[in-house]
């Protein structure tokens, strides 16, 4: 009797010491920095402007050093100027990531000039600003019985894109015309040029079934621009007129 007393004494201490070591194990990799994430220093973002695009390339890496593979692993990110206003936001899904292993990769994106006016950060346009990267890290370790979240910040200077100050050089302001005439030029197909010619000899516009899409096309990206006076009415962006560009 005794023998087996202290037997079931001995299988509970080894189930504890089993449990134990499983916490550990589980839990070690994230306060020790075994399991590492690796943001971009401002050194490392990557951001150009061309052809009216601006491209902006964000390094990271993600170092999982534990004892146990990473499932489901997910990095979501929103990117900021300093007063808040939005500039991009995404999600990464890595998926799984084995013990021991390193992924690399980075944060790419990229957005039209036109739409940093439209999304309220038109100081980056002139001026030098910040590019706050918020990103949060999920997954879920040991098996999926340990769930893994963190935040994290990091901020990047800008470079104002028209460096010539106010009033705005006749250079400067020459590039950015062009830039957005090469914007709309990428953008415009066959069946928007016909509606754009009837908003120039008519200035409304007639929506039907067909060309319903089309127009909320162009309405949305400010090719055709909807004034308000005594009456509605509609007028071609000169930017996206294509009998400017002759």
């Amino acid at each position: 009797m005794a023998t087996s007393i202290r037997a079931i004494q001995m299988a509970i201490a080894l189930v504890n010491v089993l449990i134990f070591a499983l916490v550990f194990t589980s839990l070690w990799p994230f306060p020790s920095g075994d399991f590492n994430v690796d943001l971009p220093s401002p050194g490392d973002v990557v951001w150009g402007y061309e052809d009216g695009v601006v491209t902006v390339s964000a390094p990271y890496s993600i170092d999982n050093g534990g004892f146990y593979d990473v499932d489901d692993l997910v990095i979501r990110y929103g990117v900021t100027n300093y007063t808040d206003a939005p500039i991009h936001s995404g999600e990464i899904d890595i998926g799984s990531l084995p013990a021991g292993h390193v992924t690399s990769d980075s944060i790419d994106f990229t957005f039209p000039l036109l739409e940093m006016y439209e999304s309220g950060a038109t100081w980056m346009v002139f001026n030098d600003d910040f590019l706050n990267f918020a990103v949060e890290v999920s997954c879920y370790y040991t098996m999926k019985l340990v769930h893994f979240y963190a935040e994290y910040n990091v901020s990047v200077p800008w470079d104002a894109l028209i460096q010539e100050g106010l009033p705005i050089a006749p250079a400067a302001a020459k590039k950015a015309i062009v830039a957005a005439r090469r914007s709309y030029a990428r953008q415009l197909r066959a069946e928007h040029t016909v509606l754009l010619e009837d908003v120039r000899k008519t200035g409304k516009i007639v929506r039907t079934r067909e060309n319903e899409d089309d127009l909320r096309e162009l309405l949305d990206s400010r090719a055709i621009l909807q004034y308000v006076n005594d009456e509605e009415w509609y007028g071609v962006n000169p930017l996206a007129d294509p009998e400017g560009w002759r």
